[in-house]
């Protein structure tokens, strides 16, 4: 049998030819991101998994519609499940902001981060308070972090010149109540900030909000 190109195969092509061009092209820019490359391999697996798929359809399947109707299904599925995990969370500090800041989770009287579970991605603001409370659990939030100033100015994470850092988990018991908190901090260019006491700085707000709230 003749293999033919199909939805699934071209696709499947597509997709490893694209990323390893962002890839080597960013890399020779200088411009690599954490797990860029396992991302890389994960994506050439998918894609090999995709031909292998295509393969299998051509060998069992006669009728060329019916192949690209189940390579159809597959990439739908597919697309679905990647949006779903790219879910982001972008967090807006104020403008020439520097310095830790941090979430704490699974305070019963403060905010919830969003209203639905499962969420889609959302906002949310930080002030110069630097520590927001919510009701929200850890477990529930969305790891995937993008950071902005409030005038839309994009802050760089990246291995080469971190400009956030994801600092820190904690654990924190507010008189038999757990809470949890993650600390990022915001470096400016060429600043040096001293991290070794940021946790105890983040600890003592935390005390006196346990304390005045309980």
């Amino acid at each position: 049998m003749k293999f033919k190109p199909t939805i699934l195969n071209i696709a499947s092509i597509l997709l490893i030819i694209i990323d390893n061009y962002i890839y080597w092209t960013s890399y020779l820019k200088g411009e690599i991101y954490e797990y860029g490359f396992i991302a890389l391999i994960l994506s050439f697996i998918v894609g090999f998994l995709g031909l292998l798929i295509d393969f299998v359809l051509q060998k069992v399947f006669k009728n060329y519609w019916i192949i690209n109707g189940i390579g159809f299904v597959l990439l739908l599925l597919f697309t679905i499940i990647s949006f779903y995990n790219s879910r982001v969370k972008t967090i807006i500090l104020p403008n020439y902001f520097s310095g830790p800041f941090t979430i704490v989770y699974g305070v019963k009287e403060a905010n919830p981060l969003f209203k639905s579970n499962p969420t889609f991605g959302y906002k949310l603001e930080i002030t110069k308070t630097r520590v927001l409370y919510t009701e929200t659990l850890l477990t529930d939030d969305l790891w995937n972090t993008k950071f902005q100033t409030k005038s839309g100015l994009t802050l760089d994470k990246d291995q080469s010149n971190p400009r956030v850092i994801d600092l820190k988990l904690g654990k924190f018991n507010c008189k038999g109540k757990e809470w949890e908190y993650r600390t990022w901090l915001v470096k400016s260019n060429n600043q040096f900030i001293e991290i070794k006491n940021i946790d105890s700085i983040t600890i003592k707000n935390i005390v006196s909000y346990c304390n005045n709230k309980h």
